[in-house]
């Protein structure tokens, strides 16, 4: 027998108590029949004697349910009701079917209690009556009742028996063979229906209606049952065959559980079946010495497939019933048998000791709870993988994941063999939410390491940026790309980075590994604008050696304010072959034309994907464009697509207000650019274009281009009239002149003057020397222009006369006659001065003189002073007056301090604080040294100190420096 043996029942064997009586209980030998009720076990004995026993196997009540000479056979308890059915019978008598009230009998005392106490009694008639009833049953609510004959008949009695409201019998089948099984079923449309079989056949009838052939069903017509060996399970009929389990429905359809043994008896309670057989391991030479042949007991747990339980006894089998949720059998030889299951914890125990895990999960499926379950699933799994069976271990492994410890369970997978088994781990602990960033990153490393295209594709699809998914899984992206570039899957690589906005390393892998510089570009055209940025700056010269038109163009729109990422869907790629021809282009006007009719030959979806942006009517940039200085260095060797580049931003950069500094940057860049691609041709007329666009660049832009730059670059270059144009902008008046000078440009010093004198001082004098340096310049400059020359210096005292005279007099060119009248008019007006000044000292003598001797008098003479009214307020003046020598009376209550005149005190104060300023300065020898050494006129600061009266304070120490 294949199924699998154990012992998940314990059997206690109840030997007959006498209860200090010498009457037998359930082991006397007449006892016909046996019943289990909810609350008491029934038997009869004596053939017509039924007993009550409780759940202490104690004798309660005993009554005579027959008259003598009756035999009870069947005894059963009508389930949910108060009653229980006894049949007896009698030869040459119809049997006797009594309805019996359990409550009545317990109540009533044991002396009123006889055969007449039944509640209904029905009198089953069969022919002659002279043949045994094989079997018996009824419908759940008692309303039909069949019985079945040795001679192959079925009587079917209907009625209210409950309520003892009469009956109606009928003879539902009749059969040559003798009936050795009867089950009645609700079947369809709530008819009933009746299970027959016989010792030849199995067949269903209805159990309304009368006894026609038509009605009946063949479930089985070549083979029967043996008395004994019929069950019923959930309306389907079981027959205990030797070679096993057969099961039918009412339809005739059938299947067998193989279950190799002879079957005497069987009996269905919960999910098992007990089964009666022989013991055919014992020796047939006990048997012939007198021996019972021995009984064996099974119990078949018929939704696992196992033998639950094995006992044998040495006698045979009575009766089986299942009471107080146990299973009991009762022998021959008077003991009664009690087969407790023992907890499922104990089962469990047993099949887990025997390393039966398989029947262990099935045996805890809806019984254990979940954790304990899959403690059982984890305990298989280590079983398992220590057999060696891996794969399937790991089915077991997956199924455990929520108790945690997955670290063991990883690092028992940890060689290469086993990687897929691995992969299969961590896929459901990522789909289960329990991944950490390390667990997602091994996994993504055991798809590369299977090379494992299709489920890398999935996860990047499924763990986009915009997914919800993304934003909980992690993982160690360096190392996923570098395994991926060692493996060789670079495409996937710069997926992962892109979908976990690595950008800078999706661009390097694309160009560095892949070599795609149309798919890198797309890709940072998607990307902010600040990352854009960061992205060019890294990668754009490389860029600029394989796409040069394309790169330049998304620099303009980045470093002009035009840029915009592309949020398409589908990123749009031009084909290099057509979108990056090898055509020198040297100028943004030229590139913008160019890039414009390349596109036209392109598809209608791709043809401005290139183009520089341009802004539209009213549209403003979105952002202030960053400094172009930082991407210089990614155009060393590429000056012609950087002069595109310059042009664009030099173009558009009033458009954002932008810093004027970063457009001198620009622009000195620019010009550089021109001298140094016109030098570098070996066209003279292409070198004169370069050299006329950086001239015109000059121009355009005066006043804003960095002269001392410009100049300088020219220098470089030798370029002459690049120096030129450097000169003509602020700040460079003086050499622009001396330019002129040295070239003898006549007019054009003139014209320097007359452009930048007012703002230039110098250039006067230098004008002055010029002039007069040469006959032949003196005469065409004129008469009128020196004078003017000569006139401005004299009047914005630029030059001393000395200093004039000093300038004129380095050459013979020069003579008294043009120069005549300005001396003689300084000289007239250094008279007039000095009459002026000695006006002026006499007077301030003449008023130094009368104040001393007001003083003197003063001090020396009484001063009478008679005045009548108060000069503060005008009224009259009365007794209480203050005079003052000023001549100035006050009322005393209106002076605020009597010993001040209001009128001449701050005149006074004035004075004294000049005074004490004179003082102060006298003190402070070294604000005078200060002052003297960064002074040009030391004269000049001398007497302005003594003029303040410094002198009368300080001894001081001129150095001869």
């Amino acid at each position: 027998m294949s199924w699998r043996q154990f012992q998940f029942f314990e059997s206690i064997p109840i030997r007959d108590p006498s209860f200090g009586t010498e009457e037998p209980l359930y082991s006397d030998p007449s006892l016909t029949a046996i019943c289990p009720t909810p609350d008491y076990l029934l038997i009869s004995t004596s053939n017509y004697v039924i007993k009550f026993i409780d759940k202490d196997l104690k004798l309660i009540k005993s009554f005579s349910a027959y008259q003598e000479g009756w035999s009870i056979t069947y005894l059963r308890y009508v389930e949910g009701t108060d009653f229980f059915v006894s049949v007896a019978e009698r030869q040459g008598q119809p049997s006797i079917m009594k309805l019996w009230s359990i409550n009545k009998i317990i109540t009533r005392p044991s002396n009123k209690i006889d055969d007449a106490s039944y509640h209904t009694m029905v009198h089953v008639k069969n022919g002659n009556n002279s043949y045994p009833l094989t079997s018996f049953t009824f419908a759940s609510n008692f309303s039909i009742l069949a019985f079945g004959y040795a001679n192959g008949n079925v009587v079917l009695v209907r009625g209210d028996l409950l309520r003892d409201r009469g009956s109606s019998q009928t003879i539902a089948y009749k059969s040559s063979d003798p009936i050795t099984g009867l089950e009645i079923i609700p079947g369809n449309n709530y008819d009933p229906l009746l299970y027959i079989t016989t010792t030849a056949k199995i067949i269903t009838v209805p159990t309304i209606g009368g006894n026609h052939s038509k009605a009946e069903r063949w479930l089985e017509k070549s083979k029967g049952a043996d008395l004994g060996t019929v069950d019923i399970e959930n309306d389907n009929l079981i027959v205990g065959r030797t070679e096993g389990l057969v099961f039918y429905d009412t339809s005739g359809a059938s299947y067998t559980i193989s279950l190799d043994m002879p079957k005497k008896k069987i009996h269905k309670f919960g999910k098992y079946i007990l089964i009666v057989t022989s013991n055919t391991s014992t020796s047939s030479s006990l048997m012939l010495n007198g021996y019972s042949e021995p009984t064996k007991i099974i119990i078949a747990d018929i939704e696992q497939k196992l033998i639950s339980f094995t006992y044998t006894i040495a006698s045979t089998v009575n009766d089986i019933f299942a009471l107080w949720g146990d299973i009991f059998i009762l022998s021959t030889d008077g003991i009664l048998y009690k087969f407790h299951e023992k907890d499922l914890e104990e089962q469990l125990g047993i099949v887990v000791k025997r390393d039966l895990y398989q029947v262990a999960i099935d045996l805890a499926k809806g019984s254990v709870s979940e954790s304990a379950l899959l403690d059982i699933k984890r305990k298989y799994g280590d079983y398992l993988y220590s057999k060696n069976e891996t794969t399937e271990a790991m089915d077991q492994y997956i199924q455990t994941l929520s108790l945690g410890n997955t670290s063991e369970v990883i690092k028992k997978y940890k060689d290469s063999k086993e990687v897929q088994n691995l992969a299969r781990f961590l896929e459901e602990m990522l789909n289960q939410r329990l991944s950490t960033k390390e667990h997602v990153t091994l996994l993504l490393c055991t798809y590369c390491k299977l090379k494992d295209v299709e489920k890398l594709n999935v996860f990047i699809d499924k763990y986009d940026t915009d997914s919800n998914d993304f934003a909980r899984v992690d993982f160690d992206l360096d190392i996923v790309v570098e395994l991926c570039r060692e493996t060789n899957l670079l495409s996937h690589a710069s997926r992962l980075a892109q979908n976990s906005s690595y950008s800078s390393l999706a661009v390097d892998i694309l160009l560095r590994d892949l070599h795609d510089s149309q798919s890198a570009i797309q890709y940072i055209k998607t990307l902010p604008v600040e990352e854009t940025l960061r992205i060019l700056v890294e990668y754009a010269r490389l860029l600029l050696e394989s796409i040069p038109n394309a790169t330049t163009a998304l620099l303009i729109d980045v470093f002009t304010g035009k840029y915009k990422p592309d949020t398409s869907s589908n990123t749009k790629v031009i084909d290099a072959d057509t979108s990056e021809r090898p055509v020198l282009l040297q100028s943004y006007k030229t590139f913008v034309s160019y890039m414009s009719s390349a596109a036209n030959t392109l598809t209608a979806s791709s043809s401005d994907d290139h183009l520089p942006q341009k802004f539209s009517n009213g549209d403003e940039p979105t952002y202030q464009p960053p400094k172009p200085r930082i991407i210089f260095p990614s155009f060393v060797n590429r000056p012609n697509e950087f002069v595109i580049f310059l042009e664009a931003c030099a173009e558009s950069f009033d458009k954002f207000e932008g810093d004027t500094k970063d457009k001198k940057d620009i622009l000195n860049t620019l010009y550089e650019l021109y001298l140094t691609l016109g030098n570098g041709s070996e066209d003279e007329n292409v070198e004169k274009e370069w050299e006329n666009k950086a001239v015109s660049l000059v121009k355009e832009n005066e006043g804003l281009i960095d002269s001392t730059t410009i100049l300088l670059i020219s220098n470089i270059f030798d370029f002459d009239e690049g120096q030129i144009a450097a000169r003509n902008g602020p700040g460079f008046e003086i050499d622009l002149f001396r330019s002129c000078v040295a070239q003898g440009d006549v007019p054009g010093a003139v014209d320097v003057l007359n452009k930048y004198g007012e703002k230039e001082p110098e250039l006067y004098p230098l004008a002055l020397m010029f002039y007069t340096s040469d006959e032949e310049i003196l005469e065409k400059v004129g008469p009128e222009k020196f004078k003017a020359v000569l006139d401005k210096i004299k009047n914005d005292r630029i030059l001393t006369p000395l200093e004039i005279i000093q300038a004129l007099s380095v050459n013979k060119v020069a003579t008294i006659e043009l120069v005549k009248d300005y001396i003689l008019e300084f000289v007239e007006t250094e008279k007039r001065e000095i009459e002026i000044n000695e006006k002026l000292i006499k007077s301030y003598k003449e008023e130094a003189e009368k104040k001393r001797n007001d003083i003197h008098v003063l001090e020396s003479t009484p001063t009478t002073i008679q005045p009548s009214n108060c000069d503060s307020c005008s009224n009259k003046l009365d007794s209480e007056t203050v005079y003052f020598l000023c001549h100035h009376s006050y009322h005393k209550h209106c002076l605020a301090e009597v010993d001040k005149c209001p009128k001449c005190t701050p005149a006074r104060e004035t004075v004294s604080n000049i005074r004490e300023g004179q003082r102060v300065i006298g003190e402070r020898n070294d604000l005078f040294n200060a002052t003297l050494q960064d002074s040009d006129n030391r004269f000049k600061v001398v007497t302005d100190f003594f003029g303040k009266g410094a002198m009368d304070h300080v001894n001081y120490f001129i150095s001869n420096d």
